[in-house]
Formats: structure tokens, C-alpha cells, sequence
């Protein structure tokens, strides 16, 4: 079940110290109050009918002196409590005429779809939020496997928080997404014909510790306790929030937001102005009570719209609101014309239209290959990185391997490298900016069939592969020398002149000392002389190659501790270098006198 909860963060909210016993025991009193209306309205209601029974809960509430008012309306009852709280009882949630399901398992994450579209990502987080789903999971099923099968294609990786997990505090940490959906019930306040206000609906029951942590908001009206059902068969008192709650500890000044209010009245009140606190942004909600069918199906063809990154140019918020689709439709029971509406940047888009093309790939060899790509459009944005990344698993992203190849726009080479002998793979282009990671076309390859390191082949064991995957070193098994014989490097009064360092150089060198050195017995004679498993062109390895032995030492195997001859002499006549194998060495290299006994192993070239 791909749904999380909300950390249970107290930071920047620790803002309702204070609550004194005298305002502890007015808002035990007003709870207290609102679960004895609500049994009294189920015992009303079994003898009268329903005008009768909400109008005896009416005059319930007015006949405490904790009460301020208690205003009917086609929702319920809204109460104002004396000490500045708002709750009542919610009866008529007026999204739906369904009957209630109790489904309790969300949607799972979705494949991603064969449509033919461009794989661009912009680097942002969506979050849905449903505190209903246990009632609404018909609508929200459909809506959610839409958004994770389209999210994606856009770059947002998807949050869902559903029923009791909606708390308070999730509607405190709502900045920092792109996209924002809530798909709760709306509370218009204090009724709908002289509403002063619009609250939403969390999935979470008032509790103590909850109240004390926000009682500045529920004393000033910025949190109501209403009853409400909690399930098919449960009611409880449940916080609803305004839109100045999500405000005061939402700071969406620097982020670039989509908000969707999928709830009842969610463009009344102040709710609309919610966009005004975002750094760039556009507010979808209805000026009356929605149904949950028209919400949802709004929802689900916005963001189908807006992800669709097949498109030739973005989806903005006003091209949608004019396209074909239908947003309005008639209300039989209430009478009027319901629509859809949204404030804000009209322009706004969820991706940008930067073009990257992925290269083919040339020169594959077992472990390596070339790749590339062509930035045609930066989208308006500077590219500060790109490259291309590379998955055995199709869609490959930068959290894969891959390379990197400056910034801005144009054509690039990238060496693919690290790559298993034999083996598909996928490769994009990838382009970063300020709008996100954008990716190109997908091309795909496989490596050729080749060697690898630790391989049993030509003798001995490959401890090293060149680029083409075809060419390598192989080490001897056994040392050339052993417990008793040891060997010097010879000719300490001669400068033999092989000072080559480099992988390649090992045999060339070797040959140099044999006809520059008449001693027998010596390192570079005891390789040149050896015959081995059927092979007789073994040398002494250069300084670089016995290094590339020592890194790979516990692949070869059979190596002593002490130190090995390479064939690389030193500037200086009476020296030439070797490498320690001891477990207490450094690992680097260094150069010896020539009389010095040390280990030899052979190697031989492939």
C-alpha cells in the first residue's frame, strides 16, 4: 500500500503554549456538549422526523451558556462556542448521493503506460491527500492510479496520505510540493447562504494533545471540531481546517504550486487567495457544493493534460480550462449551475519543453562504449549539467550511473564505462536546469561477449582489460621464486636504460634487461626463461602493471607478503622499482638497490 503518514514534527508549530486550566475546562465542556447533541439527534431521530430532530439539536446548543449561536444549515448545524471555538455537527456531506464504502486498500503504484511520450522529468513532488477514501474509494481508486501513471511522465514522484493518517499536522507541511491535492469534504461556514467561511475536513479525531498543540488556532476560528462520521458506522469529533490555518504554517513563497481543492465550496471564502502566498501558481476549487464524480473526473483530465508530455508544447492551466471538456453541470437538488474555477498564472505548465536528443551508441566492446547527446532547447533555462545515464532496467535517471559533460546547450560525447561483458542496456541523454532533469529519447544496446578479471584463461588469471575487452594481462599462478629463493634484479653497476612505467610496456622492458644483463638467475631471466601451463612468452611486469597485481592480488592469489621485482629500472644505475605486498605496506611503489633479493611473478600479454 503506497500511502505514508506525516512526521510527527512539532517544528514551527510549537506556537499554542498557554492553555490554561479555565480554557482547558471550556473546551472539555464544548466537546462534551457536542458528543452529548450528537446522541441525543440518533435517539431524536428514531421518533422524529428530521426537521424535527435538528431543530430540538438547535435549541440543545442554544440552551448552553457556552454557546453563542447554532445556525442550521443544508449541512448540518454550526456552532459558536463562547470561547472562540467553532465545531458542530456534520450530517450532509452534499458531495455525493452513493451510498458510503468501506474499501480500505489504496490503489498500488502503476506501470508506466506504452504511450508513445517524451521521458521529460522535472525534479518535483506531488501529494495527494484523502481523509474520505474509506467512503470515496470509488472515485479516488481511478483518480489515484491516473495520477501514478501520469505523474511520473512529468517528473513528480507521488505522496499519498489517506483517512486517519490526514492529520492536522500533514496540512502543515504541504510547501515544498508542486502539485497539491486535497480530496476531502468542505464545511461552508456558518452555513451556505451567509457563509463567512469554508473549512476542510482531516481524517483525524480531536484528541487532547492534538487541541493543546493548536489551540490558538481553534480558539480564533482557524481550526472547527465538528462530529462527522469517521466510518460506515462511526461518528467522532474531527478537525476541519480553513484556508488561513494552511496558510500561517504552510511558506509556499518560494515554490511553484498547483493547487487542486477537490472539496465542497473550496472556491468560496478566502480559499482563492491561497494563491497569492505561492511564489508562482495557479488554485483550482467550486464556488458550491461539488459532487465527488465531477471532482474527481476535473482531477483526473487536468493532470492528464498537464502531464501529457507527448504533447508538441506544455499544457498550461488556461489551455485546459478552454479545451473541450466540460466544467459545469447542473445541480437538480440545489438548483444552480456548478462549475469548476482556478486563479493564478495562466501560463503555468507541470514540464518544460526542452528538446534533448540521445545519441546512438558506437563502439561497444565488452566493458565500454561511446554515447552522447544534442541539447536543441534549454526550454528558457540555462543547462547547468547534462550527459547520459545508463540502466540494465529501461528509464534510466542521474540516480543510475552516468556521465558528465559540462553544461549548456549543443552536441556532447560521453564515455560509457564500468559495463558488464554481454549484458543490455538502456542509455538517455539527460539535461539539468533550474525547471528540473529533463531526459531524452531512450536507445538501448548490448555490450559484446569478452573477458573479465579473475577469468582462468591463457595460463593463468587476467588481472587486467583494455578498452576492447579482448586484450589484457595474465599473472602466473606461483611465484618464480619461493620460500628459499629469492631473486635480485641484477646489474647494479649498469644502467640498462627500461624506465617504462606504463600498462604495455612490461615485455619491451623485460627484453632490455635480458640483452643488457648477462647474470643468471635474475627477476626479468626467471620470467623470459619461463615455461608455464604450455605457454613459454612470459616477461616481468612493468612498475604499473605489478600495481595493477597488487590491486588485483587476492584475485590472482599466491602472493607472499614481502616485496615483488617489477622490470622498470630506476634513473639512478643501482636501483629499479618494486611493489610491497605486506598487509602493513602503503601500497605505493618504490624504488630499491638492484642487489636487494626480492619475489618475481611472471605475466604474459593477450
Amino acid at each position: 500500500m503506497l500511502v505514508t503518514g506525516c512526521k510527527k514534527d512539532d517544528k514551527n508549530n510549537n506556537n499554542n503554549n498557554g492553555w490554561t486550566e479555565q480554557e482547558h475546562a471550556a473546551y472539555n465542556e464544548a466537546i462534551a456538549l457536542q458528543d452529548q447533541a450528537m446522541e441525543n439527534y440518533s435517539t431524536w431521530s428514531q421518533t422524529m422526523d428530521s426537521l424535527e430532530a435538528i431543530n430540538a439539536l438547535q435549541q440543545f446548543f442554544l440552551g448552553d451558556s457556552s454557546v453563542s449561536f447554532a445556525i442550521i444549515g443544508s449541512q448540518g448545524i454550526a456552532v459558536q462556542y463562547k470561547n472562540g471555538m467553532r465545531g458542530g455537527i456534520f450530517l450532509n456531506p452534499k458531495d455525493c448521493n452513493q451510498a458510503d464504502t468501506t474499501k480500505s486498500n489504496f490503489p498500488h503504484k502503476m506501470q508506466a503506460s506504452n504511450i508513445n511520450e517524451k521521458s521529460v522529468v522535472n525534479i518535483k513532488k506531488a501529494i495527494f491527500i484523502n481523509p474520505h477514501y474509506w467512503e470515496r474509494e470509488e472515485f479516488s481508486d481511478p483518480l489515484a492510479s491516473d495520477y501514478y501513471r501520469y505523474l511520473p511522465k512529468a517528473g513528480y514522484s507521488l505522496r499519498t496520505i489517506i483517512n486517519q493518517e490526514a492529520t492536522v499536522n500533514c496540512f502543515t507541511q504541504l510547501s515544498g510540493y508542486g502539485f497539491i491535492h486535497v480530496y476531502s469534504h468542505g464545511w461552508a461556514w456558518p452555513k451556505e447562504q451567509n457563509m463567512s467561511d469554508v473549512y476542510l475536513k482531516t481524517g483525524e479525531r480531536e484528541s487532547e494533545n492534538t487541541s493543546e498543540k493548536y489551540w490558538a488556532d481553534i480558539k480564533n476560528g482557524d481550526i472547527a471540531i465538528f462530529d462527522a462520521k469517521v466510518s460506515s458506522t462511526l461518528r467522532a469529533n474531527v478537525y476541519f481546517i480553513s484556508k488561513k490555518f494552511v496558510c500561517d504554517h504552510n511558506d509556499f513563497s518560494k515554490d511553484t504550486v498547483l493547487f487542486y481543492g477537490g472539496f465542497c465550496y473550496s472556491f468560496l471564502g478566502t480559499w482563492p487567495e491561497i494563491e497569492r502566498t505561492f511564489a508562482k501558481g495557479a488554485y483550482f476549487g467550486f464556488p458550491w457544493a461539488v459532487d465527488t464524480w465531477w471532482s474527481s473526473k476535473w482531477a483526473r483530465s487536468l493532470i492528464g493534460n498537464m502531464t501529457d508530455t507527448s504533447a508538441s508544447q506544455p499544457f498550461t492551466t488556461e489551455r485546459w480550462m478552454n479545451n473541450s471538456m466540460r466544467k459545469s453541470y447542473w445541480d437538480n437538488i440545489d438548483m444552480k449551475t456548478v462549475s469548476i474555477q482556478y486563479t493564478g498564472d495562466a501560463t503555468l505548465t507541470l514540464w518544460t519543453d526542452t528538446i534533448i536528443e540521445t545519441k546512438p551508441i558506437t563502439n561497444i566492446a565488452p566493458t565500454t562504449a561511446t554515447g552522447g547527446g544534442n541539447i536543441k532547447s534549454d526550454g528558457g533555462f540555462p543547462i547547468t549539467a547534462r550527459g547520459v545515464c545508463w540502466s540494465t532496467s529501461s528509464n534510466p535517471t542521474v540516480s543510475d550511473s552516468h556521465t558528465s559533460n559540462g553544461s549548456g546547450t549543443g552536441s556532447f560525447t560521453s564515455n560509457i564505462t564500468g559495463l558488464t561483458l554481454n549484458t543490455f542496456y538502456y542509455v538517455r541523454a539527460y539535461a539539468t536546469n533550474s525547471a528540473g532533469t529533463m531526459y531524452g529519447n531512450q536507445v538501448s544496446f548490448t555490450t559484446m561477449e569478452g573477458h573479465y578479471i579473475g577469468e582462468s584463461f591463457g595460463g593463468g588469471i587476467i588481472f587486467y582489460i583494455d578498452g576492447t575487452g579482448q586484450h589484457g594481462l595474465i599473472s602466473a599462478t606461483i611465484n618464480q621464486t619461493d620460500i628459499w629463493t629469492t631473486a635480485h634484479w641484477g646489474c647494479d653497476t649498469t644502467l640498462i636504460g627500461c624506465p617504462s612505467t606504463a600498462i604495455g610496456t612490461g615485455q619491451a622492458n623485460t627484453m632490455a634487461i635480458i640483452n643488457g644483463c648477462a647474470e643468471a638467475g635474475i627477476a626479468a631471466r626467471l620470467c623470459n626463461d619461463l615455461e608455464l601451463n604450455g605457454y613459454s612468452d612470459w616477461f616481468l611486469p612493468s612498475i604499473d602493471e605489478l600495481h595493477q597485481m597488487y590491486i588485483q592480488k587476492d584475485v590472482i592469489g599466491g602472493f607472499g607478503t614481502s616485496g615483488y621485482w617489477s622490470s622498470t629500472e630506476d634513473t639512478w644505475k643501482g636501483s629499479a622499482w618494486y611493489q610491497s605486498f605486506s598487509i602493513y605496506g602503503t601500497g605505493s611503489p618504490f624504488a630499491y638497490s638492484k642487489n636487494n633479493p626480492l619475489d618475481v611473478r611472471a605475466i604474459r600479454a593477450f
